[in-house]
């Protein structure tokens, strides 16, 4: 995935492997940069961090945004913000539990609209 990032904070690195060469956002320049401790926030919250960096346009992700959950501490005021995955996780790799899921959800609204008629 090509990033997009405006980059305000100086994160965007090249990660070298073999004869590839990647794009990523590093937090520990984002720690540096705004004086923060991010070993302190749960790891779900770094990827999310990691997220905004990488999709900070200026349009749905702001600075403000990736300052403000580098932040974050429990009992924080809540602030809503932008979450682009890249790619989603399923509990099977072969992904038949989200299509069984799918086909039961499609069943049950075709038996809901011929109750209501």
């Amino acid at each position: 995935m090509a990033i997009a990032s405006g980059n305000s904070f100086g994160t965007r690195d090249k990660l070298n492997v073999g004869a590839q060469s990647f794009d990523i956002h590093r937090l520990e320049f984002l720690e540096k940069k705004i004086s923060c401790n991010l070993t302190k926030l749960p790891f779900s919250l770094r990827i999310l961090l990691e997220n905004l960096l990488r999709c900070e346009d200026g349009r749905f992700v702001h600075a403000e945004d990736i300052k403000f959950l580098a932040n974050w501490t429990p009992g924080a005021k809540e602030k809503e913000i932008a979450f682009m995955p890249a790619r989603v996780l399923l509990q099977d790799f072969t992904g038949v539990p989200a299509v069984v899921d799918l086909a039961t959800m499609r069943e049950a609204i075709k038996r809901m609209a011929a109750i209501r008629g």
